[in-house]
């Protein structure tokens, strides 16, 4: 056989083989993480098409104009100010595949080289997930003044010192209302029985919720925690002798340990931490999330791209990338929050 037919053979079965596998693997990159899981499973991974940043509509204040009326009255036309954006840098995600020729040459048959992709691609799966998973722990490119190249993560957007962090573009230290909520326990650790007074822990986490309830929008619906605090919640919990009910079914069913907190599903991750909660077994530390005002963005052209086959001139080889553009962004900030038992300064 010619080179240029077994370079066409070649083509058809491993790009086709490829492909199958990479259309995919988006769906299996979000299995893996009860954050990243709960937030696709909520509608949050949308395209954002083109342009140099990545525009999020703001959402800071209400419609003044809206009114009662009678009949003839002449209605409010104000324009309204309350939405703006934020722009969130564009951000780049690349994997490789490489087959060098010995490799091609002992898995020649049409199985053996669709085999052979397939444990590539399970390999590149893992990869994918686990830095997926680290950029959603970390703070990130959250504005175009970063050096760094990773897409923005929680430790920015929902963060123990808001003001250290101008997600979105927006200075929060001068825009306070573009702050996130912040609850801590002046660097003194929670409790978790009832006794004459009730547990500070489940009560600082019904605060959280309430202040991150306020204004329109409604209530957060997906919760994170460190490992401390979600088995500290769910000792809780049994002593009141509630915990079986208290479920996410369909969260089970893709393998995530989750009780419910009031309607909304929390869920603990190892992988998961703040500025004050670098030891996840240890230190109590908890995110709520509204899944309206967070989304993960990517570009539909680049959602996990294959690029062609490229054989180097100096390497028995061959190799292709995939490759993601996107970003992690948030468009009412304030409706979102971290409870953490460091001495940080609240935020209600």
């Amino acid at each position: 056989m010619s080179i240029v037919s077994e370079t066409r053979v070649f083509d058809e079965i491993v790009s086709t083989s490829l492909d199958l596998y990479r259309n995919k693997m988006e769906e299996q990159i979000f299995k893996e993480n009860a954050t990243l899981w709960a937030l696709r499973r909520a509608g949050c991974y949308q395209p954002a098409d083109g342009g140099v940043q990545i525009i999020e509509p703001l959402m800071y204040g209400d419609n003044e104009t809206v009114a009662s009326y009678s009949g003839y009255d002449t209605l409010d036309l104000t324009p309204q100010e309350g939405i703006s954006a934020t722009l969130w840098p564009w951000c780049q995600v690349a994997g490789s595949v490489v087959i060098d020729g010995m490799s091609e040459f002992k898995n020649a048959g049409k199985s053996q080289l669709v085999n052979l992709v397939a444990a590539k691609v399970m390999q590149l799966e893992m990869s994918f997930q686990a830095k997926f998973t680290y950029y959603m722990y970390r703070a990130g490119k959250y504005s175009a003044s970063q050096a760094t190249k990773d897409p923005a993560g929680l430790l920015s957007m929902v963060a123990e010192v808001p003001d250290n962090y101008d997600v979105g573009g927006i200075d929060t230290s001068v825009y306070t209302w573009w702050q996130n909520k912040v609850l801590g326990n002046g660097n003194t650790a929670f409790t978790w029985v009832d006794g004459a007074a009730l547990s500070t822990g489940v009560t600082a986490m019904d605060t959280l919720y309430n202040n991150c309830t306020k204004k329109t929008g409604g209530s957060p619906n997906i919760g994170i925690a460190s490992q401390a605090l979600f088995q500290n919640y769910t000792g809780y919990l049994r002593t009141k002798q509630s915990l079986n009910a208290l479920t996410d079914e369909q969260a089970v069913a893709a393998g995530f340990t989750n009780v419910k907190f009031r309607g909304m599903t929390l869920f603990w991750d190892e992988d998961f931490g703040t500025a004050s909660c670098t030891v996840p077994g240890t230190t109590s530390a908890l995110i709520y999330l509204n899944s309206k005002f967070i989304r993960i963005r990517y570009a539909s052209s680049v959602n996990m791209k294959r690029t062609a086959w490229v054989t180097p001139q100096n390497q028995d080889a061959r190799s292709c990338l995939i490759l993601w553009y996107g970003n992690t962004t948030v468009s009412k900030r304030c409706k979102h929050g971290v409870l953490v038992d460091a001495n940080v300064t609240n935020v209600v």
